[in-house]
């Protein structure tokens, strides 16, 4: 299976491990948009093919890394003690007091 993409939109997806032709079996076309001056138009070129395994390329793009849970807790109850929230939760007590984590 191949998939082509535009280099600037490859270089936002996470890390995928590559591998060879051989144990490949997604090919990533990666692509550019060159202008050619003499012709005052832009060119796609194949800058570059990537070889990964289907599964692990499908877990590294749908399955988010989580960030750390103590930073996200420490800003909510920051904005919920601001009362930086919508409307509706302004009124919900903090579960739980994160500010000595």
């Amino acid at each position: 299976m191949a998939v082509a993409v535009q280099r600037s939109f490859f270089a936002t997806l996470p890390h995928l491990e590559r591998t060879s032709l051989e144990d490949g079996q997604l090919a990533w076309l990666v692509y550019d948009l060159e202008r050619n001056t003499e012709r005052n138009q832009y060119d796609l070129v194949l800058s570059e093919v990537v070889y990964t395994r289907f599964n692990e390329a499908l877990a590294a793009i749908t399955v988010p890394s989580a960030g750390d849970e103590g930073l996200f807790f420490r800003e909510l109850q920051k904005r919920v003690r601001a009362r930086r929230t919508p409307p509706d939760i302004r009124e919900v007590a903090p579960p739980y007091d994160v500010s000595n984590a």
